[in-house]
């Protein structure tokens, strides 16, 4: 059968779809003889890529377009390129210099089938379905100096030179190119592009590069967009010296080292966008900006940049007049966007702007030595500092909502920074430097904590509760003689903060949950902090590792710390800092306060010549190990906390310490109540009573010896009846001890018996007679006695016989009696005596029961054997 050249190529092309060889191939053809080849293959085609199509659709829902589970909508990005096995070349690369007569655009398309086109914008040269295994050595394809309009489609390109300027794809002054829907993987880089301009690369799957995804070396007006850039030793695109007008956009790029590099080292960058990206689960940062020269007018929208092992983003300065804007960056190991300083440049005039910052280990956002930058209205939420300045001048923090960070807001040294509109929850300001630093910046109360306001005051006096009505965080720079009061400023980062503020009141302050201090004093002198209940500061800030319920810091000297509560507070309840002298402290409360990091810290730390007492009253600490044996309330030995410093009188109550020495335990008593004894071993009992009934009835006594009121153990049936003792003090400290004994009530059950016994009651003057009992409830047997006739009470021990006694009726009465004085009711048996030794002698053959019976049966047996033999027959 004739099939023409046509038909012969469709008819390869089936052959390679459907992974069959020629033969199989041909026996289809012909059992469809009677249908045109063409047509049969076409409606498969069809069929087939209408199926693909469909189910290769997929769109993102719109709530997964900026989600807080961080999910990017185009993770995992796959490109299905078109089988490109159609040219092969092994070890020999493809070249064009188009400078070059002997290997320009011209001859190559001229020459080889898999070259088409003439260079225009509207037939540009094609270079398609071609796999190329480079051996190991140079690049897989040249493209050099070339301004002609040129398309690389669906190649694979693999195994070239190991050349740090080798790759799958590499372009040499090359322009006006367009790279789609190719394969480069297992080269040194995958694509190179130098001194190359105009360019696009897209829907490319750029994976597993010894070196990197994409290398850009002074390269203009180039396009990355689309493509899958994952896994490369080095980095997913890799920009060295300048790079201008470079659109970066909506790539996958994930498990390289940096997902996007730039590195200084000659140049300016300016113009560059970086756009809808996903640039996740890189070995380090995910768009690092390295030791820059210039890099400025970028913009970096709409990424998706998380789960990466270092920063977010970093920025080793000279990044300015920069957007970062709408993009998610989450659960990175480092900072989320950290913006540095490097050589007397840090980064200016940026704006950072309605970003997810979440879950980052370190700051969500750091300014280091940059000014001028602008912070606006992003979520910021789960990091160690929420924002973090340090020597950033002149920034606007504006409207961000700040949520369950370490601190807040950390603003370090900086000057005339302004704050405004933003929002704080579980978390505050935490702010360092001198009365220079602070009189400059700018808080206003349009920052709330938790709904509630900020009051950041300076240079202020006698302030008092109206000017903080509904205070979330109070800042005093440099104020006096103000009471601060009556407020809850919990979950924040300190509660009340006050800086070279002296002759204050803070009074009636509750602070719970601070992520830092209650209350912080840093040189501030003569204040009274007092009747204030601060507790569950977390102290999760190893920079502030003194962290607790009260600070006082640097020269804050002669305050007086009295009657506060402080529970349960990381890492200390009270720490006084070196420098801080004369301070007056006692009638504290400090219970359960410990450090997170140093388990033999105590409770407090004083680095100086504080008095931990007043008028021999010291504080309160719960784990006080000594006694107050005589109940004065102060304990009889120091008190040592942190650093070895002590607390000589410290408070605390005893209760008393006694013993019970009867009744004992399991005792078993009867009908009259049991009597008790104790001894009082520490303190002075105030009030001593028992209980028999769980405390609805309790028994006062005095003296230390007693009797169970009888009328109470009446109540009490035959059971196990549980004692309680309480003893207190004079400040109502109680202590208990309880003991079980056995109420009995039960008398025991006793018997009689007689070895030999003939059954009846004629008894015989040698029978021996034994008694026996059983103590039913398990007191045990006191006694068994017994009485002949109207004798005394006998107590019985052993079996004893009758033989002393004459033949004749006698009375026995019996009893038997247990160890709490239950007796038995008296049991009374009747009995014949009799004395066998007198009757007349019983002859031999009649001494055996039945002997004449048994001599008649015998003579009976005899007599009808003899008959038998007579008469065998009868």
């Amino acid at each position: 059968m004739f099939i023409s050249r046509s038909k012969v190529k469709v008819f390869k092309f089936f052959c390679f779809i459907f992974h069959i060889d020629k033969k199989m191939g041909m026996r289809i053809i012909m059992h469809f003889k009677a249908i045109k080849l063409s047509k049969i293959l076409s409606i498969i085609l069809i069929a087939l890529f209408s199926i693909h199509f469909l189910l290769s659709i997929s769109y993102p829902e719109p709530d997964k377009i900026f989600v807080e589970n961080n999910e990017s909508p185009i993770e995992n990005i796959n490109f299905k390129v078109k089988d490109s096995a159609t040219w092969y070349f092994n070890g020999t690369g493809i070249y064009i210099d188009d400078k070059d007569p002997n290997y320009n655009w011209s001859k190559t398309a001229s020459e080889n089938d898999w070259c088409t086109g003439s260079g225009t914008w509207s037939d540009p040269f094609v270079i398609e379905n071609v796999t190329i295994n480079g051996l190991n050595s140079g690049n897989c394809i040249t493209i050099r100096r070339s301004d002609k309009y040129f398309t690389i489609r669906n190649c694979t390109n693999y195994n070239s030179g190991t050349e740090s300027n080798e790759a799958g794809l590499y372009l040499y002054q090359a322009n006006n190119g367009i790279l789609i829907k190719n394969n480069f993987s297992s080269n040194s880089n995958g694509i190179y592009l130098e001194y190359s301009y105009n360019n696009t690369i897209a829907m490319n799957n750029i994976n597993n590069n010894n070196r990197n995804g994409i290398y850009t070396y002074i390269s203009i007006d180039n396009t990355i967009s689309d493509n899958n850039i994952i896994s490369n030793s080095h980095h997913g695109i890799f920009f060295d010296r300048a790079s201008v007008r470079t659109l970066i956009e909506r790539n996958n790029i994930t498990y390289n080292n940096h997902g996007i590099h730039f590195i200084r080292r000659g140049g300016d960058s300016p113009y560059n966008d970086i756009l809808f990206n996903n640039i996740s689960k890189n070995r380090r940062i995910g768009i690092n900006f390295g030791d820059f020269r210039q890099f400025e007018f970028g913009n970096i929208t709409g990424n998706f940049i998380t789960n990466n092992l270092e920063d977010g983003i970093y920025i080793a300065g000279g990044v300015h007049n920069t957007h970062f804007i709408n993009n998610i960056i989450s659960n990175n190991q480092g900072m989320g966007i950290h913006l540095d300083y490097w050589s007397l440049r840090g980064c200016e005039y940026n704006i950072i702007h309605n970003n997810t910052i979440t879950n980052n280990i370190a700051d969500g956002i750091k300014l280091y030595r940059s000014n001028f930058n602008e912070i606006s209205e992003n979520v910021i939420k789960d990091n160690f500092y929420g924002i973090g300045l340090f020597f950033s001048n002149d920034l606007i923090i504006k409207n961000n909502r700040i949520c369950s960070n370490i601190a807040g807001i950390y603003n370090g040294y900086n000057f005339r920074n302004n704050f405004t509109g933003n929002k704080f929850y579980a978390n505050g300001f935490l702010i360092r430097g001198d009365l220079t630093h602070y009189s400059s910046i700018t808080i206003d109360n349009s920052n709330l904590v938790n709904d509630k306001y900020i009051y950041y005051y300076i240079h202020k006096t006698n302030l008092n509760q109206n000017n903080f009505t509904n205070a979330g965080q109070v800042i005093l720079i440099n104020c006096s003689d103000s009471i601060i009061s009556n407020l809850n400023v919990s979950k924040t980062t300190i509660g009340i903060h006050l800086y070279r503020s002296h002759n204050n009141t803070i009074s009636n302050i509750t602070a719970s949950e601070s992520t830092h201090y209650g209350v912080f004093l840093h040189s501030s002198n003569n204040n009274r902090i007092s009747n204030n209940t601060l507790t569950h500061t977390k102290g999760l800030d190893p920079s502030y590792a003194n962290s607790g319920g009260i600070f006082l810091y640097e020269g804050s000297s002669n305050n007086n710390i009295t009657k506060n509560n402080l529970f349960h507070n990381s890492n200390y309840g009270i720490y006084i800092h070196g420098g801080c002298n004369g301070n007056l402290i006692y009638l504290n409360n400090l219970t359960g306060n410990f450090h997170r990091n140093l388990p033999d810290e105590k409770q407090a730390r004083d680095a100086t010549n504080s008095l931990w007492f007043y008028n021999s009253i010291g504080n309160y600490w719960d784990d006080y190990t000594g006694k107050d044996i005589d109940d004065d309330g102060i304990g009889d030995s120091p008190y040592t906390f942190s650093n070895n410093k002590q607390d000589p009188y410290p408070i605390w109550w005893d209760p008393p310490v006694f013993s019970l020495n009867a009744p004992s335990e399991n005792q078993f008593f009867s009908i009259e109540s049991p009597t008790f004894t104790i001894t009082i071993e520490e303190g002075i009992a105030d009030t001593m009573w028992y209980t028999i009934d769980n405390g609805k009835i309790n028994t006062t006594f005095s003296g230390l010896t007693g009797k169970i009121n009888q009328t109470e153990w009446d109540k009490k049936n035959e059971e196990l009846v549980i004692i309680q003792f309480y003893l207190n003090d004079s400040r109502g400290y109680k202590n208990f001890a309880e003991i079980a004994i056995q109420k009995d009530l039960t008398a025991p059950v006793s018997s009689i018996d007689f070895i030999p016994h003939n059954g009846s009651n004629i008894i015989n003057k040698t029978t021996l007679l034994i008694l026996s009992a059983n103590d039913v409830n398990g007191s045990g047997l006191s006694t068994i006695r017994y009485k002949i006739n109207n004798s005394s009470w006998i107590t019985y021990y052993t079996p004893f016989d009758l033989s002393n006694f004459d033949p004749g009726n006698y009375i026995i009465t019996y009893q038997a009696i247990d160890n709490v004085g239950n007796v038995e009711a008296e049991n009374t048996l009747l009995i014949n005596l009799v004395d066998t030794s007198s009757q007349p002698e019983i002859p031999e053959d009649t001494k055996i029961p039945g002997y004449n019976l048994f001599i008649f049966i015998v003579g009976i047996c005899i007599i009808s054997k003899i008959l038998i033999k007579k008469n065998p027959h009868s």
